[in-house]
């Protein structure tokens, strides 16, 4: 499968810039600390412009029903509206300079396009921002924390596109995709999910990550059940489990950054699951640096895995199982237990200016039924165990084409 960065970012900056020009009539003024409501603000119909402005001060405690298109909230930095907001089938509605909390969920949006600016979705009982059955929410220079209900942010079958903006301390997961719907991700964080992930995608979801931070949580990120998911220069670090899980057919491609110190495996994939890896850092991971099983394959290229095993120290750097295969090129693999292990009639094919070294166990070891062809001038010398390549019974099978190999116990293996 093919990951396309999209041009979402772009469209909701024009969208945006739209929303918020100055070219509009139809001004309402609402302050709510003198008991002006807001919901009937919004019924009044009040300005014949195409876009109506609606300037919002003070604490706003009430829910509020939208179904009007071109309808612009403006607060004043210190606004707070208090109670859920249901959005159903409005096109351009704008948000900016305000808090939303209250009981139920943030925003609750259904068939809606929705641009906001330095909005933040505090204290909600249940999600921040729900939005289902198709529509698209924008959201620049704002915060999802501490929604109490469950998770920060769920598409479902919709678009959602977040530039510089953080979630975080809600208390489920931090963002959830479901059934074809999609994030592009620019900047910010998502942290502080102790009790579920931070980002998660199921049923033919896709996420793009750029420059994003996702740490503290339970699990850094999951796909599953066919999702999709391109992550360039962020961080997955620290997490109290796994760095990034994928499984269920899931495709993961991730391009510079880091997968480090989380508690579990760095990086795990399986059940039918594939991973391109170009660049990453992956070290200091509690158990594995790289999974990849139960039929699934991995492309890791120009990858440091290094200092794995803290937590388990009999784990791999890459560790290839159960019917699947790799191939690990220009890489360095090193400080774990064993560099890279091969069990359960899998493959893997070293190559490139990949080196393994300093292992305390084996640099490449085979066990049932399983195979490795090393092409020159991969350098595995002699790792912790004296030996650089051990096969583990007399089924497995070793291609040794380089000099740069050391020791090797493995039956019927040609010297190069």
């Amino acid at each position: 499968m093919n990951i396309k960065i999209s041009n979402a970012p772009l469209l909701a900056i024009t969208g945006l810039t739209l929303v918020f020009g100055p070219a509009f009539a139809g001004e309402i003024n609402v302050n709510c600390d003198e008991g002006d409501s807001l919901q009937k603000a919004i019924d009044s119909g009040a300005g014949s412009a195409a876009r109506r402005e609606i300037f919002v001060t003070g604490f706003c405690e009430e829910d509020l029903l939208i179904s009007k298109d071109r309808i612009s909230f403006l607060g004043d930095g210190n606004t707070v509206i208090s109670g859920q907001i249901v959005v159903r089938g409005s096109d351009g509605l704008a948000f900016r300079d305000l808090s939303i909390t209250g009981p139920g969920d943030g925003i609750s949006a259904s068939v809606s396009r929705i641009f906001m600016v330095n909005v933040h979705f505090t204290g909600n009982d249940g999600y921040g921002i729900a939005l289902r059955h198709g529509g698209a929410i924008f959201l620049r220079n704002g915060s999802i924390a501490h929604n109490n209900g469950g998770i920060g942010l769920l598409i479902e079958n919709g678009h959602g596109d977040l530039t510089n903006t953080d979630v975080f301390g809600n208390a489920n997961d931090g963002i959830v995709i479901n059934v074809n719907g999609n994030l592009t991700m620019i900047g910010g964080s998502v942290n502080l999910h102790e009790q579920g992930t931070g980002i998660r995608a199921n049923l033919s979801s896709s996420v793009e990550l750029e420059g994003v931070s996702v740490s503290n949580n339970e699990v850094g990120m999951s796909l599953s059940m066919g999702a999709a998911a391109a992550i360039n220069n962020s961080t997955i670090n620290d997490n109290l489990q796994s760095g990034i899980d994928a499984s269920g057919s899931s495709t993961l491609i991730v391009s510079g950054g880091s997968v480090s110190g989380n508690g579990g495996a760095g990086v795990s994939v399986g059940k039918g699951s594939s991973l391109s890896a170009n660049g990453v850092d992956i070290g200091q991971n509690g158990l594995t640096g790289v999974g990849v099983s139960q039929n699934s394959i991995a492309q890791i290229e120009g990858c440091t895995i290094g200092d794995n095993a803290r937590i388990n120290p009999r784990r791999s750097g890459v560790f290839v199982s159960t019917s699947s295969s790799a191939t690990i090129d220009s890489t360095a693999i090193f400080g774990n237990w064993t560099g890279v292990g091969v069990a359960r009639q899998s493959f893997v094919n070293v190559r490139g200016t990949t080196e393994v070294r300093d292992n305390s166990n084996d640099g490449l070891r085979l066990a049932y039924d399983s195979g490795a062809i090393v092409d020159d001038p991969v350098y595995i010398p002699e790792n912790g165990s004296g030996w650089a390549v051990t096969c583990r019974d007399t089924e497995s099978s070793f291609e040794n084409r380089s000099a740069g190999v050391g020791p090797v116990d493995c039956k019927g293996f040609d010297l190069p």
